[in-house]
């Protein structure tokens, strides 16, 4: 009985925000506009994990060596900054000739050092990039945004089954 307290102060304090009650069919509204937001994050992470996959596949693999880290500082409106990784990979194609080439895309999860070993993708076509093959670097953020998305469905949940109870109490906002 407690937890069902609880998502409805959760539940009420999202849509007493603006200092109104909505009705009962302005909160099922608001769940459906919450619930398509959720299905857009759950897109948006699958279309990177198809890129990666894709990616992936159409690569030759080589054993890489980190032989260098780029820092790129971000500083975001308010001030604060953030950092993202590029790391440079050595690497032996598979005519035996050596490459160098940096991640196409930094990203703040390289937690790479100098000498750290990867697997690495690279086009035999052009060599002036590399995508890392490990399937825990490259599915931790879709995996993040899917648990973000996941909120979001509980969220349209909890909204719609209050808006529900409220209609069944007969209250009208």
């Amino acid at each position: 009985m407690a937890a069902e307290n609880k998502k409805k102060i959760i539940a009420m304090r999202l849509i007493d925000q603006e200092g109104k009650n909505l009705s009962p069919k302005k909160m099922y509204s608001a769940s459906q506009a919450v619930f398509k937001t959720g299905l857009g994050i759950v897109a948006v992470a699958l279309l990177f994990w198809a890129w990666n996959f894709v990616a992936i596949l159409t690569t030759m693999s080589a054993k890489g060596t980190v032989v260098s880290v780029d820092i790129h500082t971000h500083q975001s409106v308010k001030g604060k900054t953030s950092n993202t990784y590029s790391p440079t990979f050595s690497f032996v194609d598979e005519t035996g000739e050596t490459h160098e080439a940096s991640v196409r895309f930094p990203a703040s999860n390289y937690n790479f050092e100098v000498g750290d070993k990867m697997t690495v993708g690279y086009d035999p076509e052009g060599f002036s990039y590399v995508i890392i093959v490990d399937w825990w670097v490259n599915s931790r953020m879709p995996l993040i945004v899917l648990a973000v998305a996941g909120l979001v469905f509980w969220a349209s949940a909890s909204i719609c089954k209050t808006g529900q109870q409220w209609e069944a109490e007969g209250r009208h906002g």
